[in-house]
C-alpha cells in the first residue's frame, strides 16, 4: 500500500485531474491514504481534497506529516500529473521485488531535450520511494527527494502541465 503526497497553491482542477487517475489505485486497494500539501490556497483545493477524502495539511506540516505516513511506499507526484494504464500492476510488482526508488514514464519523454527536462522536474514522472528514503526535515517534495536515482518503471505519467 501507498500514501499519496502532492503539494498545491491555488490548483484545484489539476488537483482534481490528478486525485480522480488515482481511483483506480484506491479501488484496487494500493492507495491507502492521499495527503496535500497546501501553500495557501484560496480557491476551491480544499473541497476538492475533502471531497475525494484526502487530508489538506498546511505545507508547513510537511517533515511530521510525512514521518507519520501511514505506508511504507509513497507516491510522491506534481498537482496535475496523471498516472496512466498499467501503473497498479507496476507498482505491485516494483514493491514486491525492490526497494529502489522508482518513477513512471513521463508520456511525453522523448526527443533531446527529455533528460533536461526530468533534471529541472525530478517528479514529472512522480516517485514512488520508501518512506525511510525521504530526506527528513524537507521544506518541499521536490527537495524530499534531491539526489535520489529511481528507475523508471513500464507504465507511464501524463506530466502536470
Amino acid at each position: 500500500m501507498i500514501t499519496v503526497l502532492m503539494e498545491c497553491r491555488d490548483q484545484e482542477a489539476a488537483l482534481a485531474r490528478s486525485l480522480g487517475a488515482l481511483v483506480p489505485g484506491a479501488v484496487e486497494g494500493l492507495v491507502r491514504e492521499a495527503i496535500v500539501f497546501d501553500h495557501g490556497s484560496g480557491d476551491g483545493s480544499a473541497k476538492v481534497a475533502d471531497a475525494a477524502g484526502c487530508r489538506f495539511i498546511p505545507a508547513v506540516a510537511m517533515a511530521g506529516t510525512i514521518a507519520a505516513a501511514r505506508s511504507d511506499w509513497l507516491f510522491i507526484l506534481e498537482t496535475g500529473a496523471c498516472p496512466l494504464a498499467g501503473w497498479i500492476e507496476a507498482f505491485d510488482a516494483h514493491m514486491a521485488s525492490s526497494t529502489r526508488p522508482a518513477r513512471l514514464k513521463p508520456s511525453d519523454e522523448r526527443g533531446p531535450f527529455a533528460k533536461l527536462r526530468l533534471r529541472s522536474r525530478p517528479l514529472r514522472g512522480g516517485m514512488l520511494i520508501p518512506k525511510s528514503a525521504v530526506r527528513p526535515g524537507s521544506d518541499g517534495l521536490k527537495r524530499a527527494v534531491r539526489g535520489v536515482r529511481p528507475i523508471t518503471l513500464a507504465a507511464g505519467m501524463h506530466p502536470a502541465a
